[in-house]
């Protein structure tokens, strides 16, 4: 095994972080790393909002907690406790030092509109489609970026049970949307490599 291979399989999502702050530079490098990511037609349909301050974090904390409390209460406590549980799992981005939200738009009509035809509502889920894919893929970098700095990171989807929400406390105007929140810092704790599926499972040749 490569030692670039190696580096990839040693990546691991971390929730928990040390009070060191990364520095600016390094934030920067991260993102402009992601930013090498490939995207149909090179549109680079990405952004990404650096969150430092604690209040803002905060207010997407409690917005996250309210929409868990207001779903308790819809269905009756018969799934309090789980749903107890997912409220600290989709918050703890709240204790590291960084947070960074990467966001995508859809790709516009006039890109493969001659291909579509008059399908306009099938290009509308592939527009969306292929704006997620090369958001995803940006993230990615951007968290093999941090893993190589010596910091760590975890892609979360947890938050945006609140996606409104957070798009109003951080300025999310249309067509951008959240793709993710992912907390950044420097590990307190390395967690043990999860189980992988076989490559047997995962493989077909044709």
């Amino acid at each position: 095994m490569n030692d670039q291979i190696r580096f990839i399989r040693e990546r691991r999502s971390i929730r928990n972080f040390k009070a060191t702050i990364p520095k600016d530079e390094e934030i920067i490098q991260i993102i402009e790393t992601a930013g090498y990511a490939p995207s149909p037609t090179n549109l680079q349909p990405w952004k990404f909002l650096i969150i430092k301050s604690e209040s803002i974090k905060r207010k997407m904390v409690e917005a996250v907690e309210r929409k868990i409390g207001s779903r308790m209460q819809e269905t009756r406590n018969t799934h309090s406790e789980e749903l107890s549980d997912y409220c600290s799992y989709f918050t703890f981005f709240q204790n590291a030092p960084v947070v960074i939200v990467p966001l995508y738009k859809p790709y516009p009509s006039s890109v493969y509109e001659y291909l579509m035809g008059d399908e306009e509502e099938e290009f509308l889920d592939m527009g969306n489609a292929l704006g997620i894919m090369s958001a995803s893929a940006a993230t990615q970098n951007l968290l093999l970026a941090a893993h190589s700095l010596g910091l760590g990171g975890c892609w979360m989807h947890g938050p945006l049970w609140a996606r409104e929400e957070l798009r109003e406390i951080l300025g999310v105007k249309e067509p951008w949307e959240i793709l993710a929140i992912v907390p950044i810092g420097v590990p307190a704790v390395i967690p043990k490599p999860p189980r992988r599926k076989r490559v047997r499972l995962i493989v077909k040749f044709l």
